[in-house]
């Protein structure tokens, strides 16, 4: 048997008995997202603030669009993303561990989805958690990311005629080492938390 019907042959199993719980777990998840972004539709309604900016005047046409940058845009976006971002996370990690629980066996009941809301310690440990994660995710894409824009500065000032070539490796040397002390600084993150 390949690796995909074995994946599917045990996922089965593990559902076996649980399908109706499964079911309800996702659609609270959905429920609660599908909540937030209602809920930020009806602020930017409320405030007669438009999503988006059509600067070419172009209603069916989607593509041309922009967002839009307005400061009560903006306040209502951020407001319930930290929001949404604070109630989502722990129950997305109650969900996981539901989930792997049933794969161990251990079947729980549906309302340990929300285990993470008991304490506030604990809810504020789950919100650090996703916080921490999403940060080192984006330093190590600028990490992968900064190699390429050291490459494009070091071929626009090759071809500007004020600098040497020497001055011009300079330079992307000392970018250079701003990546590694940034690939430093990421391996001293994990041993910190």
């Amino acid at each position: 048997m390949n690796l995909r019907g074995l994946i599917k042959l045990n996922a089965k199993r593990a559902l076996r008995g649980n399908w109706s719980k499964s079911i309800a777990i996702s659609i609270i998840l959905a429920s609660v997202m599908l909540f937030f972004s209602l809920f930020e539709l009806l602020l930017m309604t409320v405030f007669d603030v438009s999503g988006f900016i059509d600067p070419a005047n172009t209603p069916n046409l989607f593509l041309d669009d922009i967002a839009n940058l307005s400061i009560i845009s903006l306040i209502i976006t951020a407001v319930i993303g930290l929001v949404c971002f604070i109630v989502i996370t722990p129950l997305r990690l109650g969900v996981v561990s539901w989930f792997y629980k049933i794969g161990v066996a251990k079947p729980e009941e549906v309302s340990s989805i929300f285990e993470n809301f008991t304490s506030a310690k604990l809810l504020f440990r789950s919100v650090r958690l996703a916080f921490s994660v999403q940060i080192r995710c984006l330093l190590w894409t600028c990490l992968f990311v900064s190699p390429a824009i050291s490459f494009i500065i070091f071929a626009e000032l090759s071809m500007d005629s004020a600098l040497s070539t020497q001055e011009v490796w300079l330079l992307n040397g000392a970018s250079t080492t701003g990546v590694i002390l940034l690939l430093l600084l990421l391996t001293l993150s994990y041993i910190w938390c």
